[in-house]
């Protein structure tokens, strides 16, 4: 009886023994599909699970595709002028700044205050030429700068300049014809900004023409001429695809988490 009850005790052992092994043998099938028949290692197979499902996601696989694609196109920095240029915020928020005399003009936009406007707006209508289109994105957004010319006096007054570039004049390649808008004058306050402090402007479509000509040309004298902007407009350009870039590339990883 001591014998017998020493063979059912070995053989209940192995049993016990063959099914502690049984879903570490066949947790990976020989076609690389991943598998567990009961909760032994559930943490292991559901991430086995995870990687398998989201290797063949076909948003991954058009955001991989459209990165390379955004990422071969990413340039440097245009030079622009007698300007200094520097990019903030996360390369958000660029500055472009000189001296004129004893004043500093300087130049700033957000790439998220870009106007998004379609090439169909800005295509010009004497030419459909699709090697003249401007075609910043599959999709034909061309991302227009939204931006401040804050001309300061060595006295700490600030007179500023809230621009814009006309969507109907933006340059096709190879034909620049882009142009400056002034849509507010005022001045800054020399203990803040003009965003966060209640101060007086004025809309630049109420100037009568002399004064409104006479804006522009002192800008112009400051460097903010036509060349200006339409290099502004390629500088707006490189940031916003490297914005673009970054958020893909984001994207791609939260995808194939």
């Amino acid at each position: 009886r001591a014998w017998c009850r020493a063979v059912i005790l070995g053989l209940a052992m192995y049993r016990r023994l063959l099914r502690t092994l049984k879903p570490l043998s066949f947790l990976i099938r020989h076609d690389g599909s991943c598998y567990h028949s009961n909760s032994f290692m559930p943490r292991i197979s559901a991430a086995c699970y995870s990687v398998q499902a989201n290797s063949g996601s076909p948003l991954l696989q058009a955001v991989s595709a459209r990165l390379e694609d955004v990422e071969q196109k990413i340039a440097e920095y245009p030079l622009i002028d007698d300007f200094t240029s520097r990019v903030t915020d996360s390369g958000r928020v660029a500055e472009l700044s000189k001296y004129y005399g004893d004043e500093t003009v300087l130049v700033k936009f957000d790439v998220r205050e870009c106007m998004n406007v379609s090439d169909d707006v800005i295509e010009s209508e004497e030419s459909s030429d699709e090697e003249h289109e401007h075609e910043y994105r599959a999709d034909g957004a061309v991302y227009i700068p939204c931006f401040t010319v804050d001309v300061a006096k060595s006295s700490g007054q600030t007179l500023r300049f809230e621009c814009s570039v006309d969507p109907h004049t933006m340059p096709l390649q190879g034909s620049h014809t882009s142009s400056l808008q002034l849509d507010k004058v005022l001045f800054v306050p020399a203990n803040g900004s003009s965003r966060a402090d209640p101060v007086y402007s004025v809309d630049c479509c109420t100037l009568d023409n002399e004064l409104h000509d006479a804006l522009f040309d002192y800008l112009e004298e400051r460097g903010i001429t036509k060349g200006f902007v339409e290099k502004l407009v390629d500088f707006s350009e490189v940031l916003e695809n490297r914005q673009y870039a970054l958020f893909l590339k984001t994207l791609q990883t939260f995808v194939s988490s």
